[in-house]
C-alpha cells in the first residue's frame, strides 16, 4: 500500500501568488534566474536559486549561497508572503491549458517506503546534484521543490479528489505561458481520511520527476536518524517517526479532460 500523510505547509498568500510563482529551479540557468529575479523581485526563485543573487562566475555551492537561500526564505515569511497552515493538510493542485487539465494530490510520503523500494526509481542520480539539494534542504529547513510521483489509475482516488475539487479553491493564478494553476486545501478530517483510505489500495508509487530531490530528502533523513541513534527524529518537541518534514511533499497526478 502507498503511505501518504497530510503535513503542515506554507503556501503563498492569495494576494501575492502571481508575484511569488516561478519555474522549478532546474529548468533555468543562472543568467535566466537573474533575469527572472530582476523582473519579479518577490519571486520564489530567490529561495530556490540563491546563486543568481551572486556575481556571474561565483561558486554556486559556496556556504554563503545556501545561507542566502535561508535568509531569503526567512525574509519572505516575515514579510507575509506565505501563510502557514494551522494543522496538517493535503492539497489538490490542478494545471489547465487549452482545454486539458492535470490534477494531483500534494502530500507527504514515507521515506521508509522509498528505502524499501515501494517508491520506484527509474534513473540514477548524480552525486553533485544530490549533495546540492541535500545542502539546500538542510539550510532552508524546508522542502522547496516537489517530487512528481505517479501511480496506476485508481477510480476511488479519482472520485475523492473530484469531490474536493468541486469546491471553491484556495489559490488561483495564470502563468505567463497560459497555464492556469489552481490549489485546494484539504483540511477536513473526513476528506483526509477518505484520501488515505483510497490510497491504501494503491500499490507502488513511481518517480516521474525529482529523483535528486527524493534522494536528497532520504539522505538528510537517514543522516539525522543516525545522529539521533534512534529510528525517530526529534526536533523542538515534535517526533517524525516515518514522515519527515524534509520528506518531499509530492504530487500524485491524474489526467482529466
Amino acid at each position: 500500500m502507498a503511505s501518504i500523510m497530510p503535513f503542515r505547509a506554507y503556501h503563498a498568500h492569495p494576494d501575492r501568488v502571481r508575484r511569488i510563482a516561478c519555474p522549478p529551479y532546474d529548468v533555468v540557468n543562472a543568467d535566466e534566474a537573474r533575469r527572472l529575479i530582476a523582473k519579479a523581485p518577490e519571486s520564489f526563485m530567490r529561495v530556490i536559486r540563491p546563486d543568481a543573487e551572486f556575481p556571474a562566475g561565483a561558486d554556486p555551492y559556496a556556504d554563503e549561497v545556501y545561507a542566502r537561500a535561508r535568509s531569503n526564505w526567512d525574509d519572505m515569511r516575515r514579510r507575509g508572503f506565505f501563510v502557514r497552515t494551522p494543522k496538517p493538510c493535503f492539497f489538490l493542485y490542478r494545471l489547465e491549458r487549452k482545454g486539458r487539465a492535470q490534477t494531483g494530490l500534494v502530500a507527504a510520503v514515507s521515506l521508509e517506503d522509498y528505502a524499501r523500494g515501494r517508491i520506484k526509481r527509474h534513473e540514477m542520480t548524480r552525486p553533485d546534484k544530490e549533495i546540492d539539494r541535500t545542502r539546500h534542504i538542510g539550510a532552508v529547513r524546508a522542502n522547496t521543490g516537489q517530487v512528481f510521483l505517479a501511480f496506476r489509475a485508481a477510480e476511488n482516488v479519482r472520485a475523492v479528489m473530484a469531490g474536493i475539487a468541486s469546491r471553491a479553491p484556495l489559490l488561483e493564478t495564470r502563468a505567463s505561458d497560459g497555464v492556469r494553476h489552481t490549489v485546494w486545501r484539504v483540511n477536513r478530517a473526513k476528506d483526509q481520511a477518505a484520501l488515505m483510505d483510497a490510497f491504501a489500495d494503491v500499490g507502488a508509487l513511481y518517480i516521474a520527476d525529482g529523483h535528486h530531490r527524493m534522494a536528497s530528502s532520504y539522505r538528510l533523513w537517514r543522516d539525522k536518524s543516525k545522529k539521533a541513534r534512534c529510528p525517530r527524529i526529534r526536533r523542538t518537541g515534535s517526533s517524525w517517526p516515518r514522515f519527515s518534514r524534509t520528506t518531499s511533499c509530492s504530487y500524485f497526478r491524474t489526467t482529466a479532460s
